[in-house]
């Protein structure tokens, strides 16, 4: 995943084709790493919510 600035986020996830899928697929997974993150210290928190939810 390359480095954004803002301006360029928001460039590449307005400009449909390509450059949209790519950041699209770089934000999905940038997020999916910030909640694990996030939630990894608090696993024990979370040991009594039901895999669907």
């Amino acid at each position: 995943m390359r480095k954004r600035s803002n301006e360029t986020w928001l460039a590449e996830l307005r400009s449909g084709g390509p450059q949209e899928a790519g950041a699209i697929a770089d934000l999905t997974e940038l997020l999916r790493r910030s909640a694990f993150f996030y939630l990894r210290p608090h696993r024990h928190e979370l040991k009594d919510i039901a895999a669907p939810e």
